[in-house]
């Protein structure tokens, strides 16, 4: 009798942890934030696997993780660290705009579930910036470090463990021990490579300033996009957020 590999079984896999997903956060908070949270998931994540495709890199959709977020899932490797970058901007990206609906609905109707959602998705993004390894703050930092030389990428790596093992555990200990041990092993990975030629090519230095003026552009736009929306709503704090999302 043959059996299917879990690759085969990926449409029943997504459709599994969706439900999942969907019904562990609508038991620890309300479905109405449950979804939100899977909106703002799922147009990040298609944002990745938009450039995947637009670069040729078969994909298999993306992933709803309880308690982690998502994954987008590629087969292969992108040809250049350029490449590499495109491909993880374009989740904030997209999460940035996946935040627009939310603030029209906010304007039009004046109901702050909509104000404080949309600062939900964005400080979600933002904080996905952050420069630690599976993050897409520290893949982008790293693809723009490894253009430089690898010693300045393992700089960077080590940089963004040190900071996960610093932040991370007051917020999450899951997802800190998670993002430490991923980069860990990034690093060990990129330690024992550090003799061989580079598998992606660099980014020259036009497109080293492109990456890094895109990176801190894209954290300035968050930032003050959160600032505005909180300013036309008068919600001030986080705190105020999660209260009005979770009421």
């Amino acid at each position: 009798m043959e059996t299917k590999s879990w690759l085969e079984r990926l449409p029943w896999v997504k459709i599994g942890l969706a439900v999942l997903f969907f019904v562990i956060y609508t038991v620890l908070t309300s479905w109405k934030f449950a979804l939100l949270i899977m909106w703002g998931i799922g147009v990040h994540e298609n944002g990745h696997l938009w450039a995947m495709r637009r670069y040729g890199m078969p994909t298999k959709g993306f992933f709803f993780l309880p308690f982690l977020g998502g994954v987008a899932l590629g087969t292969g490797t992108l040809s250049s660290r350029w490449k590499h970058f495109v491909m993880v901007i374009m989740g904030p990206i997209w999460g940035l705009l996946s935040a627009v609906p939310s603030v029209i609905a906010y304007l039009i109707s004046g109901n702050l579930y909509f104000a404080a959602g949309a600062i939900f998705i964005c400080f979600f993004n933002l904080f996905n910036l952050v420069p630690m390894s599976i993050l897409d703050g520290g893949q982008m930092t790293s693809s723009i470090a490894f253009s430089f030389n690898k010693t300045v990428g393992l700089v960077v790596i080590g940089a963004g463990v040190a900071l996960a093992a610093l932040i991370l555990p007051r917020f999450n200990f899951l997802i800190a021990i998670l993002v430490i041990w991923t980069g860990i092993n990034q690093f060990m990975n990129e330690y024992s490579l550090r003799h061989k030629p580079d598998s992606m090519h660099k980014m020259d230095a036009r497109y080293k300033t492109y990456a890094i003026l895109s990176y801190l552009g894209l954290a300035a736009l968050f930032y003050f996009s959160i600032s505005a929306i909180a300013a036309w709503s008068h919600i001030g704090t986080l705190k105020q957020v999660f209260t009005i999302l979770l009421k």
